[in-house]
């Protein structure tokens, strides 16, 4: 889950949490102009642009009765180029996209209360299927069927059974990461009105967690320097009414199911964290923004009020509920090419029922990494749109926020050098190179570092860090065939190394591949080594992270090996479900 820190005059914080892979998330065309009236056909908003000649047509309805769709949003976008077009269907449910360059595609459609799916799926929880499109040429019947999504409704009261408006109902799926551990996201959320009633709609099928907070009187996280007394207030509750997600009772929904579930929050005491916040050279840290961070990503300190130190460095965040929290002090100048890098500073803080006062957080400008990139080959040396390569930073440890990383940061120059600066915790290299060029290896004194994290917690940086890229891309491809030899249509083909490896390799070397239009699958830039194919015929998304479903896949599969630059056939027979 990306997490982006946005800040505006006034030091007004906007916290934008992108959605979890499982939910597909489609901007809607903003403005009557944009949407197509009944009897006219579908409009495009991107209008007609000169970049192509080809097609892609289809038609949106109601899974469970055919019917058309009037007004779904349709969104296509190329897997290789920045080709984003949206439009709305029209009174028979049909779209149409013109003026494409060839290329690979996904299709999404949209509609309120239905699932959002992508074309080629059939539930929400697989891949979707790419639209291979070459110049020129015209792909109708891209068609999409969205079933009418789950509804968890219910009531939430307090221990004696009064109703609590504006709660906060959340309806969470877990879902695996590469590590193997399951993680709750949210894949929809609703506020009660003043009985205390709520709707969640538009749910996929699936087990959902369903969790409530509310508020006992005005509870404002405000990160400011005002000093205010700590209250009560309702402590989010898990159905059928624990605190603790663990020990909560999942509530099971078919497809279009409506579930009823009510349940009763818990008042409990509040506390404040507050202290001081100086800079590395010890003089008080103004107009920074404090924020306290769970563990599940999301931010308290955070209102209109503001959030940010006073003159001397002191600041106060109200109503903190008990728990684990990163203290995270971000500066209003987060640096730029022409200015200081600006200071951060990310504090684990243990919150219990007394008030947390007097902590002292000092900041730094975290560290810096400098190295260079190495290109073997001849491809343009530009991100695919003309710009800049970019080295990045990637987590490999928990969530952090990188505080004072500069604006230019990262980007490799004409020499091939580049800077990181502001970046701070266990982290692995990635590049952001476009379609022509993939990592090769990420080396540091000699060593192979690409999966290996690096701890940049303190404020030591390195040098020498070596990025390789190539244009020698892998391209792995074939169709798959059951048990009488006849080709399959439908199917996953789950790629990973043979042997078993750390999860930060599993994010380049682990592939889930949905067949093309044509009913072959394709996968391109799989770093050279061995592996395991296995075509099955569905599996839910995020289950090849659990260590127990890959070894099954790697048991039933074909084992390969690909070379750098290797082209390579390869087909597959279906097998059984594995999990």
């Amino acid at each position: 889950m990306r997490r982006t820190l946005l800040l505006f005059a006034g030091a007004v914080v906007v916290l934008t949490v992108a959605a979890p892979r499982a939910q597909v998330q489609v901007p809607v065309p903003g403005g009557a102009a944009t949407a197509a009236r009944p009897g006219l056909p579908p409009r495009d908003p991107a209008g007609k642009v000169p970049t192509g000649t080809s097609v892609v047509t289809g038609r949106v309805t109601a899974s469970s009765t055919g019917e058309p769709l009037r007004r779904a949003q349709v969104q296509l976008n190329a897997n290789d180029s920045q080709v984003r077009r949206t439009t709305t269907t029209d009174a028979e449910g049909r779209y149409r996209f013109t003026d494409l360059p060839g290329g690979r595609y996904s299709v999404i459609a949209t509609k309120a209360g239905y699932v959002a799916l992508q074309y080629g799926q059939r539930r929400s929880t697989e891949p979707g299927k790419p639209v291979l499109l070459g110049d020129g040429q015209t792909i109708n019947a891209v068609n999409l069927a969205l079933p009418r999504g789950g509804v968890i409704a219910g009531r939430v009261t307090d221990e004696f059974g009064e109703p609590i408006a504006r709660a906060n109902v959340q309806a969470m799926r877990y879902f695996y990461s590469p590590d193997g551990q399951r993680r709750p996201q949210t894949n929809g959320t609703a506020m009660t009105d003043d009985l205390g009633q709520f709707r969640v709609f538009g749910l996929t099928p699936g087990e959902y967690i369903v969790s409530a907070s509310g508020q006992l009187g005005f509870v404002g996280f405000v990160g400011g320097p005002t000093t205010v007394d700590t209250s009560e207030t309702y402590l989010t509750s898990y159905y059928p009414g624990t605190p603790n997600i663990l020990e909560a009772q999942t509530v099971s929904l078919a497809t279009g199911q409506e579930m009823t579930v009510q349940f009763a929050l818990g008042a409990g005491r509040l506390s404040r964290v507050a202290g001081t916040v100086a800079d590395s050279t010890g003089k008080p840290f103004a107009n920074a923004i404090t924020t306290l961070q769970t563990a599940s990503g999301a931010f308290l300190g955070v209102g209109p009020s503001g959030g940010v130190t006073s003159p001397d460095g002191t600041f106060s965040i109200a109503n903190v509920a008990p728990g684990d929290y990163v203290l995270n002090v971000q500066p209003t100048n987060r640096g730029a090419a022409d200015t200081g890098l600006a200071e951060s500073a990310a504090v684990p803080v243990t919150v219990g029922d007394a008030d947390l006062l007097n902590l002292r957080i000092v900041t730094s400008t975290g560290a810096t990494v400098r190295g260079r990139v190495v290109f073997e080959g001849s491809a343009r040396r530009d991100n695919g749109q003309g710009g800049k390569i970019r080295v990045l930073p990637q987590t490999a440890g928990p969530t952090q926020i990188f505080g004072g990383i500069s604006a230019d940061s990262g980007f490799v120059g004409d020499d091939g050098r580049f800077e990181l600066k502001g970046v701070r915790g266990q982290l692995v290299f990635r590049v952001a190179a476009g379609a022509a060029w993939t990592l090769k290896a990420v080396r540091l004194e000699g060593n192979d570092v690409t999966d290996t994290p690096i701890d940049l917690s303190g404020p030591d940086g390195l040098s020498g860090l070596t990025v390789v890229l190539t244009d020698k891309l892998t391209d792995v491809s074939g169709q798959v065939t059951d048990g009488s030899g006849s080709a399959v249509k439908e199917f996953l083909v789950v790629l990973q190394p043979s042997d078993p490896v750390a999860s930060t390799a599993l994010t380049r070397a682990l592939r889930t591949v949905r067949p093309d239009t044509d009913g072959r699958y394709r996968t391109k830039a799989l770093p050279p080594g061995d592996y395991v194919a296995t075509a099955v015929e569905q599996l839910e998304q995020g289950r090849q992270y659990v260590p127990e479903v890959r070894a099954r896949l790697r048991d039933a599969g074909r084992r390969f090996t690909v070379r750098e630059g290797q082209t390579l056939s390869l087909d597959l027979k279906l097998s059984e479900n594995v999990d």
